[in-house]
């Protein structure tokens, strides 16, 4: 009797790989938001709502999301991960309700999914990461590659659930109460063993007392892949049909892009903790060379493994710079500095897309953005290497010399 509870204490007493399944499945949900574009159809059709309006709601949440994580992160520090996490999975419930009792109204439903489901993936998504990375801190690069992984994934799981219920005649509205309560529930269920490891009560701040935060490189390098990749991804189904693909390859070269960021984020996770920071600029030459190939005329299958690799590389942005921060000023930084690394992406998000169609309409080809992409990530891993380099100089010990 003693051993067997013996036994079942050790097992639960093993909860880092508990919290970091609890994180991914997290991530999972949150990513969700990626397949927003599911809705739109039905949006369009059943509620008259615009092409301007429902590009607004998707803005507007990551809009939200990427500063309520700056918040989040702070917030977390001061009453746990847990408490956040708790608020972020009932306020995204409750955005979702809302939107579905609008009557297909905008107002509601940009308050409810654009602002309140904002702030839950974003409170979701810095407690869940960070807490995560701190049980495993000889294993950031991993760790955090394989909890992100379960957010460029998302997309897809929740893009096919929608569409099959939209299909089976739900209405818009109806669906949004399901999304809603169904992830609202799995994320307080996640929250329930989102607890920190007891090492991390003792956690050196060494970010606030001890050290200068610089956080030149993760703003360049985080601007530098997510411009050049947004650029490509926003225009990833109209540059297969002017490359002279159907537009259902089009579409599929969307999910193989989707399947590339989620294993690209494991893999680089498992490549920065074998070399460390030169990964970085690695993934900016690599994602450099991956879209010039959409300059070519190649076949869907070729298309479709360009989109694989582009987003195996794009997927690099989002591990790497968690790694390098955790290392560089502890694993207690990573919710307080990476969610301000991510305005980076918020401002590329914004840029990227609206320069490659600004591109098109002034070329009539999308052959100039392409090689805008690759070149800003050409600069972005000249300069990452620039500064790694300053970083290794200003390190060295100084020999002092007699004469």
């Amino acid at each position: 009797m003693v051993n067997q509870q013996n036994s079942l204490k050790k097992f639960f007493s093993v909860t880092g790989p508990l919290v970091v399944f609890a994180a991914s499945i997290m991530q999972t949900c949150l990513g969700g938001i990626y397949g927003w574009s599911t809705y739109i159809p039905s949006l369009r059709a059943s509620y008259n709502l615009t092409s301007v309006q429902t590009s607004v709601i998707f803005g507007m949440t990551t809009t939200i999301f990427v500063l309520s994580m700056i918040i989040a992160g702070r917030l977390q520090e001061r009453f746990g991960p847990q408490r956040i996490a708790v608020f972020g999975s009932l306020i995204f419930c409750a955005g979702y309700q809302l939107a579905s009792f609008s009557h297909g109204a905008f107002l509601p439903i940009l308050i409810g999914i654009g602002i309140f489901s904002g702030v839950g993936i974003g409170c979701g998504y810095v407690t869940s990461l960070s807490t995560a990375t701190k049980w495993y801190p000889k294993k950031l690069g991993l760790v955090t590659g394989i909890v992100v992984a379960g957010y460029g994934g998302g997309s897809i799981i929740l893009s096919r659930v929608v569409h099959a219920l939209l299909s089976g005649g739900w209405d818009v509205l109806e669906v949004f109460s399901a999304v809603g309560l169904t992830i609202g529930a799995i994320l307080l269920l996640c929250t329930t063993v989102l607890h920190l490891p007891k090492s991390d009560h003792v956690a050196n701040k060494r970010v606030d007392q001890q050290q200068n935060v610089d956080l030149r490189l993760p703003l360049l390098g985080m601007f530098a892949g997510t411009f050049g990749g947004l650029m490509v991804i926003g225009s990833l189904n109209p540059i297969a049909i002017a490359s002279g693909l159907s537009a259902a390859a089009g579409v599929s070269s969307i999910t193989f892009f989707a399947l590339g960021n989620m294993s690209g984020r494991v893999v680089w996770g498992l490549i920065h903790d074998k070399i460390g920071n030169r990964a970085i600029p690695l993934s900016l030459l690599l994602l450099a060379a991956s879209v010039l190939p959409l300059t070519l005329g190649i076949s869907s299958v070729e298309f479709y493994a360009v989109a694989f690799s582009i987003g195996f590389n794009f997927g690099a942005c989002f591990v790497l710079y968690v790694a390098y921060l955790g290392k560089l000023y502890g694993h207690q930084s990573v919710g307080r500095l990476y969610p301000v690394v991510l305005l980076s992406y918020a401002v590329a998000g914004s840029i990227g897309p609206l320069a490659g169609g600004w591109c098109y309409d002034l070329q009539g080809s999308y052959s100039f953005a392409i090689i805008a992409a690759a070149l800003m990530g050409i600069i972005g891993a000249g300069a990452v290497s620039f500064l790694l380099a300053r970083s290794a100089r200003v390190a060295k010990p100084q020999t002092i010399s007699n004469n």
